[in-house]
């Protein structure tokens, strides 16, 4: 069965608005607003099979979750569980963020009408350049399509490990993403060796873009729920705290107001916010480098801090939404 033409040109017409311009659901209230009309007048579509038993949970969230179990015994868990034990939100307030709406068959349905994405492009054939990931149980929210960018581009990606390796790898570039530095402030703190090896790298003026949590490790410090301040890399001069009932997240739009190592001035680009912390004494005449909006109007927020070769954002950038913006990084890893 295929869906009416105008349902197909309903989720286009949504999914154009996402982060990358493939359709996704971030939990917040505002993802809902995008789906809302199409969803509803869908479901009561002549023909339309009852697709209320296929929910889409908080891990479906277009990022490559942590599948190990975490320190608390969870195995698996989902953003969602993580925030109700660590008692920043209720189960009723995660439902009510949810709203969930049944993508996956929305989809299935209206499949051979919503536009496909243009086919990958050919690797690049020009000098590579190293690119160290950081990936661990404390480092995991990547995109994959990011990822894959980065390697058409000519990247060579080298994993490491924030928590467990004593030293980076040789690379030309750090990319440090998302995930629960929160968790693992003990771990994070006593491996001396790494956080000096990190600052050392970020001084030298080669490329290193983090992103959340990346921001957190970069900070001087990290103060998580229980009130611990965890010493950190150091790049960044402000503390990161943790705070409960606290959540930011939503879609965000960002361009590029001067020029940097994802793009010159201009660039623009979307990407995600999900975080329930916050930056502490951010010194004034620091630079930023990103005006961040979210998709409805209203004055730009001044974000994208940059030291050095660093650049460190709370927003999770979707390369897809802009495929300058990995072919740009490697190039940067490059000079």
């Amino acid at each position: 069965m295929h869906a009416p033409d105008w349902v197909a040109d309903e989720l286009a017409a949504l999914a154009s608005r996402s982060a990358s311009g493939a359709l996704q659901v971030s939990g917040e209230p505002g993802g809902t607003i995008y789906l809302s009309d199409g969803c509803l007048a869908f479901a009561e579509s002549p023909g339309v099979p009852d697709l209320g038993s296929r929910l889409v949970n908080s891990r479906r969230l277009g990022v490559d979750q942590w599948r190990q179990a975490n320190r608390d015994g969870h195995p698996d868990a989902c953003a969602g569980d993580l925030l109700m034990r660590r008692g920043l939100i209720d189960e009723a307030e995660w439902q009510a963020l949810l709203q969930s709406a049944a993508l996956d068959a929305l989809v299935g349905l209206a499949r051979s009408q919503v536009a496909r994405r243009a086919a990958p492009r050919a690797r690049s054939t020009a000098s590579s350049a190293t690119i160290a990931v950081a990936r661990d149980p404390a480092f995991q929210f990547y995109y994959p399509d990011n990822l894959q960018a980065l390697e058409r581009a000519g990247a060579r990606l080298a994993f490491w490990s924030p928590i467990a390796d004593r030293a980076l790898p040789e690379a030309d570039g750090l990319y440090i993403g998302g995930g629960y530095p929160e968790l693992y402030g003990h771990e994070l703190a006593a491996n001396v060796a790494m956080r000096e090896a990190v600052r050392t790298f970020a001084r030298s003026g080669r490329p290193v873009y983090a992103e959340c949590g990346g921001l957190m490790y970069l900070a001087e410090s990290l103060t998580d729920l229980d009130g611990h301040v965890w010493p950190m890399a150091g790049v960044l001069p402000a503390a990161v705290v943790m705070e409960r009932g606290r959540l930011v997240i939503g879609y965000r739009e960002v361009t590029l107001t001067s020029a940097g190592p994802l793009g010159p001035a201009g660039t623009r680009a979307r990407g995600h916010e999900f975080h329930c912390s916050r930056l502490e004494d951010i010194p004034a005449p620091l630079a930023r480098l990103y005006a961040v909006t979210d998709g409805r109007g209203g004055t730009p927020r001044a974000e994208g801090f940059v030291i050095d070769g660093a650049l460190l954002s709370y927003v999770h950038l979707h390369f897809g939404s802009n495929p300058a913006l990995a072919a740009n990084f490697v190039a940067a890893c490059r000079r």
